[in-house]
């Protein structure tokens, strides 16, 4: 269609007789084919990206039940890598993050400021339980009592710092 169009335009403009010489009617034929060609390969790239589009809202992120981060946690291997080494506590917050997200599951990031420490934790605000919050480094879920011992409070032994929950400051999900 639009070449189409510019070989009429380059018809109308050669001259009011309408003739154009075989010179220009074959650098308008070429022209024609440039532009017939961009049309198919814009065709087949926006299919693509129709494609793209379809596979992303199938895949939207979404707010999990208890059972699904339950299930999820039990499934994710975060956990599992070695610590301490060069993988350190924020490894373990962003690959846990991810790992959630690469399932499509909400997930946020919240930062636990303990009186002298602080950690890295995932949230998620689930359907029927709501917000929740999880240590990567164990996949487990845990409780968060401002003025409490954040390792006592969830049955871990307690550490030889203060571990006293001062402040959660939580991202977006």
């Amino acid at each position: 269609m639009v070449a189409m169009t510019v070989l009429m335009v380059g018809i109308l403009l050669a001259g009011s007789t309408g003739c154009v010489s075989k010179k220009e009617y074959e650098a308008l034929k070429t022209e024609r084919q440039v532009l017939s060609d961009d049309v198919t390969k814009l065709t087949q790239q926006n299919q693509q990206l129709e494609k793209q589009v379809a596979a992303l809202k199938a895949k939207e992120l979404r707010n999990p039940t208890l059972v699904e981060l339950i299930t999820f946690l039990q499934n994710d291997g975060t956990d599992k890598n070695t610590y301490p080494s060069q993988y350190s506590a924020a490894y373990f917050a962003r690959d846990l993050y991810k790992n959630a997200r690469d399932a499509g599951l909400k997930a946020g990031l919240a930062v636990l400021m303990l009186k002298e420490r602080t950690y890295y934790l995932i949230v998620f605000e689930t359907t029927d339980s709501g917000r929740l919050y999880v240590e990567p480094q164990k996949d487990k879920i845990v409780s968060l009592k401002i003025g409490q011992g954040y390792f006592t409070q969830n049955g871990w032994s307690k550490p030889l710092f203060d571990d006293t929950i001062m402040e959660v400051f939580d991202w977006p999900l």
